[in-house]
């Protein structure tokens, strides 16, 4: 199958529908997950109705008027890769920080009314939020594949060379198959040279042993 088939442009969605759609969707699955334990899933039915008669209009869903010069599979890689790569929260929303008090003051752009909308909070429930998003152990948000991935496979070759066909440096691809070799072959770049000019060297790593949830770290 050609892999531009998988993604179709289309020039209007019915966001009312969608937005129907979606909590329908979210409440059936949630409802289904329940299915064993009926003292929850009675008062989860409760719930479901209250939710149908207060938001007739479904789930808000975040979709902007499309942008025809940002779309096709490019840009939904670049959307998937800005969550996956970067924190929930960036470090410049924090506004100020009250060491006192602890609390901390920080805004967000409400995706309805596009207002700035600035919050003053405890520390303490700041950083619970943030926690909420780190995800468990051993799970892989982002995976090395093709050219960059630690197992050779007989296609690995063939696909470095057709990238660098063009570029006058010839990498010897009887090197170690690191990830850091491939990234100096294609773009000329050493993810462990510094700005400073030194190469960064592993010295040591630490993980706190666990505890649990609600009781202190040992």
């Amino acid at each position: 199958m050609n892999q531009d088939s998988v993604y179709t442009a289309l020039e209007y969605i019915n966001y009312a529908s969608l937005r129907k759609s979606l909590m329908k969707q979210l409440l059936d699955k949630m409802r289904d997950a329940l299915s064993d334990n009926s003292k929850k899933l009675k008062s989860f039915k409760r719930l479901i109705n209250v939710l149908y008669q207060d938001d007739t209009n479904g789930f808000y869903v975040h979709a902007p008027p499309r942008d025809m010069k940002a779309s096709g599979k490019d840009h939904v890689v670049k959307y998937m890769i800005r969550y996956a790569g970067k924190p929930a929260m960036a470090q410049s929303r924090i506004i100020s920080y009250n060491k006192n008090c602890k609390t901390i003051r920080y805004f967000y752009q409400d995706h309805k009314t596009e207002e700035r909308i600035e919050v003053e909070e405890s520390i303490f429930n700041f950083i619970w939020k943030l926690l909420r998003h780190i995800p468990p152990p051993q799970f892989k948000m982002v995976r090395y594949y093709g050219i960059y991935a630690t197992c050779d496979h007989k296609l690995k070759k063939a696909v470095k060379l057709r990238l660098l066909k063009q570029n006058s440096y010839k990498p010897d691809l009887n090197r170690p198959k690191h990830y850091r070799l491939p990234l100096i072959d294609t773009f000329g770049v050493d993810p462990l040279l510094c700005t400073c000019g030194h190469y960064m060297v592993f010295v040591d790593s630490y993980v706190l042993p666990r505890f649990r949830a609600g009781g202190e770290p040992p």
